[in-house]
């Protein structure tokens, strides 16, 4: 066996990164070492966990020093008493799984402490473990895989003031308690979690019906469990479609707010489906009058891609085409026509393309094509009769 020196205490604190001055540490690994006796931890003043596991340890010692431990793990050791553990006052966790210990002691000048882990040890009858009951902080309690077969434990767990998590798996009494489940969570009163499963609300309300009255009484708490279920979803649901009409009736009344300002809103339309206006399109909005452009196409003319002199010459020739629109007067108000040609990006050949004829439109303007100029130019004169004198004098 390795003993616990000082200068192996040094050693590990060194290669775990912790403090070198002893009193500075507030947790302490010794785990897995081989050792079989406490000691040489008066230094470590500071400690709140210390951790002891898996070594050969047969006594709980050596602790007089370390008044501050919060966690004391001595679990897979071969400890067979509780004791040496009365000056730690503000102990809250005690491991001694897997040990050899037969009877529960020396714990009622622990006063804070809360968990305690007996699980797989020599615990067997009910003298064994009735120290718990001076424990009145206790509240989490494993003694699973003990040989615990009476089933009058249950008079010594009851009188735990603030159990609330209890193991008892792996021993005889299990079996031994008639409705075992039900049982323990109806006179267990704090009871949060049993064994392998937690105790829900629903589940200790049909246990104390059933310890009340017996399977009709249990039947009866089930139906009304489910009765109140169904209440609450009707509830929600009414909730919901309350919350849903009001949201209506928000809406409808801030579109009808918004029709007597002016706007044309329909109240059965909402928000995100108001369609956007030309004049709310145009840059500036619709209360500013800066120059803005209709465009209305007029025509679409299909172009032969290999015939591009032909176009070139009709460009020129057509004086309703012009290059850009404002190469097409200067005077405000008249309308000009623009050619824009629009073809693939790689046409086949013998594939041909599009001219799209638009014209655009100044504000002033109703959309005619036509330009104002040339909607102001008189008709050419009729031709005039031929007087009959005028016929004899050619004959």
């Amino acid at each position: 066996m390795v003993e616990m020196t000082k200068q192996a205490l040094k050693d590990v604190c060194k290669h775990l990164d912790l403090y070198s001055t002893p009193k500075l540490n507030d947790k302490l690994y010794l785990h897995f070492k081989g050792w079989d006796k406490i000691q040489n931890l008066e230094e470590f003043t500071g400690l709140r966990a210390l951790w002891l596991e898996s070594n050969g340890l047969s006594k709980i010692e050596g602790l007089d020093a370390n008044l501050n431990l919060r966690c004391l793990y001595l679990q897979n050791n071969c400890i067979e008493e509780i004791e040496n553990l009365s000056h730690l006052k503000y102990l809250d966790t005690l491991n001694l799984e897997h040990n050899n210990i037969t009877l529960i002691e020396n714990l009622s000048d622990c006063p804070k402490l809360r968990t305690l882990n007996l699980a797989h040890n020599h615990l067997e009858s009910v003298d064994d473990i009735e120290h718990l009951t001076e424990c009145s902080m206790l509240s989490v309690l494993d003694l699973s895989h003990n040989k615990l077969d009476d089933p009058d434990i249950l008079t010594i767990l009851e009188q735990i003031p603030s159990l609330a998590v209890l193991n008892l798996m792996g021993n005889d009494c299990v079996r031994e308690i008639r409705n075992y489940r039900k049982t323990l969570t109806a006179r267990i009163p704090t009871l949060k979690y049993l064994d392998d499963r937690p105790v829900f609300p629903d589940d200790r309300r049909i246990a104390e019906a059933w310890a009340r009255g017996g399977r009709e009484a249990e039947t009866a708490e089930r139906e009304a469990i489910k009765q109140e279920k169904r209440d609450k979803e009707r509830r929600n649901a009414e909730a919901f479609r309350r919350m849903q009409e009001e949201a209506r009736a928000e809406r409808a009344a801030r579109l009808a707010a918004r029709g007597e300002d002016g706007s044309d809103y329909d109240s059965s339309t909402s928000e995100d489906d108001i369609p956007q206006t030309e004049d709310d399109a145009a840059p500036g909005g619709p209360s500013e009058n800066k120059d803005y452009f209709q465009m209305n196409i007029v025509d679409i003319v299909d172009v032969d891609e290999t015939d591009e002199e032909s176009e070139e010459e009709e460009k020129e020739n057509d004086p309703e085409v012009v290059a850009s629109p404002t190469a097409a007067g200067e005077k405000q108000g008249q309308s000009v026509t623009t050619s824009i040609l629009q073809c693939p990006s790689e046409p086949a050949q013998g594939v041909g393309w599009s001219k799209m004829n638009i014209v655009e439109v100044d504000d002033d303007s109703d959309g005619d094509p036509e330009s104002e100029d040339d909607s102001k130019q008189e008709p050419a004169p009729e031709p005039e009769a031929a007087d009959d004198d005028d016929l004899d004098e050619l004959d």
